[in-house]
């Protein structure tokens, strides 16, 4: 261990980093010094070292947020304080629960965060990554220890998607001291908010466990809005020998919410927590498995596999008109109208394997890892079956689904990175990925091959300030909403491909102080390929609709971060603390070409062509500012969010049509206050107070669920968080 790092838990229980000598700057990668990540700093969101697990971060942009420097309650997952200090994260604050998490950057699509490669402690938790890549399960954020965020660049590590990675590293007992320990949280909440979280685990010389359960209600904030969630889960790793681990995970997600549904833009405004819709449900459940093996082979050489598979399933059921037409009892009959039932069920499985190795060339440290995957996954799909005239969570049709379909995924992967390092400050991270997907819906398959290509440099400014840079390759495999037709006239064009395109990023960060974290750089995200419709218009007038790629886009910008602590800045003995930070992000995001159809008043279709529009959903200022005061174990903090207005469709509609499903969404401003009292002998108390100013604002519309219609944000919502640990 003197000269080289080594971590065993594959870089996802646990962030290792080297404290790297002033006087070497980086005559190795890792030195003598070897310490958890950011255990001499107090930031709540840190940067990810040269090397963790397997993987090369050297010349990335790429986050780590500690969730217990989080001043926040978290147990209604509310990202945009969670994730904060990562700039230019884009959240969809359409679900005040927290069930459904929607974040994004850079100018893609928050919807589930489908841009994003979405996993639990390395492994896969998303519907289907390549062909319906949703994400309907997200963890409690009480039992999440770290998150991970890559952005663009993780596309040859994780996969090829434009967002990045995010992972989010659950509690798995190795934090701990005790061979025994038991946490025990209570939130108590407005709008009937009431959150149980129990855990117990241990750590001794042959391994570590843990195992938690939570469990969430609520009514909402709107009418019609009560949920339900249960999560349990457990993790197990055991020391087979000195140089090799095993570790099991398990875990079980139900979830049950009521949807209220969308509203029209006054409505939003003038009387948010109003719902016109009562029998509208959604239910899902998620099964995960994971066993994950790794080695150190010796001191130069570590290597992992894991196998994880999934099961899930969801369902939603409700009255799906649009929003101006009432769900009300006919007047004759008495009777609601029946109700629309879909049922998806999901299953995956994934295995991945890992090496990496470290040697010197010349006094030079370098590091070269590659890495296996193969994928198999299939989805099941029923969609509009006839639903019950009830109110009730009832999922069964009346009769056979209108539209059946059976999709499948097969994926297999090679990726290898080298780090090469010409001099104690310059590094040069080359990379490739070679991608296989294969997507089949019914008879047909589409079956291709992709390579991906990646560089990164680094210069080491001083021990705690670099130069980074690189440009990587993305792509984004045709979805089976591409491949399906679920009406009369609509067609998929067998020319259709996947989208691709690259992420260029370069800045400059340092953590030269542990009071300092600072971070600018600029980015730059081509997407071509994209995906959507076309009319042609045949001789006799009938009109075909063909899903076919209809254009490109380019989203380019700059990121900054600032968080320093003044009081330590000018005693590192002060028991007081005042923290303050800056997260900013301007986005220009836009298409480049674009092609798309729209009925003329005579009901033909034109072609439009729609080069300079803005991207939709796509906000060109995200700013988030903090300030706090601490004293010992006392601590209360402020943070200020604005984002600016968006379109939401491509056409760039400003003015709102009448079911609201199209329109421009204007930019807000949120206020959170937050407090924390940490007490002897294990008590913790927390209290929230999310838009404080009660501010009215929505940041997306539906055309289906979970609207359709506008989709209001929360008003103010009071928590207050009771955390016993022993």
């Amino acid at each position: 261990m003197k000269n080289t790092l080594f971590i065993l838990l594959f870089g996802f229980s646990c962030g290792v980093s080297a404290q790297i000598h002033p006087d070497t700057i980086a005559q190795k990668i890792v030195l003598n010094d070897v310490q958890l990540v950011g255990k001499k700093s107090n930031q709540s969101t840190l940067f990810l070292p040269e090397l963790l697990g397997g993987g090369i971060y050297c010349g990335k942009k790429a986050s780590l947020v500690v969730m217990s420097r989080l001043p926040v309650v978290v147990c209604n997952n509310s990202m945009r304080q969670i994730l904060a200090k990562v700039p230019g994260v884009h959240v969809w604050e359409s679900d005040g629960s927290g069930i459904q998490i929607g974040i994004a950057n850079r100018g893609l699509s928050p919807n589930r965060s489908w841009e994003f490669n979405v996993r639990q402690n390395g492994a896969d938790i998303s519907a289907d990554p390549y062909g319906y890549p949703e994400a309907y399960y997200n963890p409690p954020m009480q039992a999440t220890q770290r998150i991970q965020i890559v952005r663009g660049s993780g596309a040859l590590l994780y996969g090829p998607q434009f967002g990045g990675m995010v992972n989010y590293i659950l509690r798995d007992g190795s934090e701990g001291t005790k061979p025994l320990g038991i946490e025990i949280q209570q939130t108590i909440g407005t709008h009937g908010l009431l959150n149980s979280y129990v855990s117990v685990g241990g750590k001794g010389k042959k391994g570590h466990a843990l195992g938690f359960w939570d469990r969430r209600t609520g009514d909402g904030f709107r009418a019609n809005s009560q949920y339900e969630t249960s999560t349990a889960f457990l993790s197990g790793t055991y020391h087979w020998t000195k140089k090799t681990n095993v570790t099991v995970e398990l875990m079980q997600y139900t979830m049950l919410s009521q949807q209220p549904g969308g509203l029209v833009d006054s409505m939003v405004y003038a009387a948010p927590a109003t719902s016109f819709r009562s029998r509208n449900w959604f239910a899902n459940q998620w099964n995960t498995g994971l066993f994950k093996l790794q080695h150190t082979v010796s001191d130069n050489v570590y290597w992992s596999a894991q196998l994880s598979v999934l099961q899930a399933d969801r369902k939603s059921v409700g009255f799906m008109g649009s929003i101006v037409l009432p769900d009300t009892a006919h007047r004759s009959t008495g009777q609601f109208a029946e109700r629309e039932v879909a049922i998806d069920h999901y299953k995956n499985g994934v295995w991945e394997c890992l090496r990496r190795q470290t040697y010197v060339v010349g006094k030079q440290q370098q590091a070269f890892t590659f890495g296996l995957r193969g994928f198999v996954g299939k989805t099941q799909r029923w969609q509009k079956g006839r639903g019950s005239r009830d109110s009730g969570a009832d999922f069964t049709p009346l009769a056979p689904f209108a539209n059946e379909f059976t999709f499948a995924s097969l994926n297999g992967a090679m990726f290898a990175e080298h780090l090469f390092r010409f001099s104690p400050r310059w590094t040069l991270v080359p990379g490739l990925r070679v991608e296989w997907v294969a997507t089949q819906v019914a008879d047909s398959m589409i079956s291709r091959s992709k390579g991906l290509m990646g560089m990164g440099s680094q210069y080491q400014v001083s021990s705690t300030s670099q130069v980074y840079g690189n440009i990587t390759q993305n792509y984004r495999p045709v979805l089976f909403s591409d491949l399906s037709t679920t009406a009369f006239n609509e067609r998929v064009d067998s020319t259709l491909r996947d989208a691709y395109g690259y992420t260029l990023e370069a800045g400059f960060r340092t953590s030269s102080h542990p009071w300092l974290l600072l971070d600018v750089g600029f980015f730059r995200v081509q997407y071509n390929n994209r995906a959507g419709r076309l009319a042609k218009t045949a001789d006799d007038g009938s009109v075909t609709l063909w899903k076919t790629n209809v254009g490109n886009s380019v989203s380019q910008g700059v990121e900054c971060l600032v968080d320093a602590d003044v009081l330590r800045a000018l005693s590192k003995k002060t028991p007081w603390r005042i923290p303050v930070f800056v997260s900013y992000a301007f986005t220009s995001a836009q298409y480049t070409t674009l092609w798309l159809t729209q009925k003329n008043p005579q009901g033909l279709y034109d072609t439009l062509s729609l080069r300079g529009n803005r991207v939709e959903n796509a906000p060109m200022h995200i700013a988030r500012l903090g300030m706090g005061a601490g004293y010992k174990g006392w601590d209360v903090h402020a943070q200020w969010s604005s984002i600016s207005g968006v379109f939401t469709d491509a056409l760039n509609t400003s003015k709102p049509n009448a079911t609201a499903t199209v329109g421009y969404l204007p930019g807000y401003h949120i206020l959170d206050i937050n407090s924390t009292w940490k007490m002897s002998k294990g008590w913790e108390v927390r209290m929230s107070i999310n838009n404080a100013l009660n501010t009215r604002y929505a940041t997306r519309r539906a055309s289906g669920y979970p609207g359709p219609g506008m989709m209001p944000s929360d008003g103010r919502a009071a928590l207050l968080s009771v955390t016993y640990k022993w």
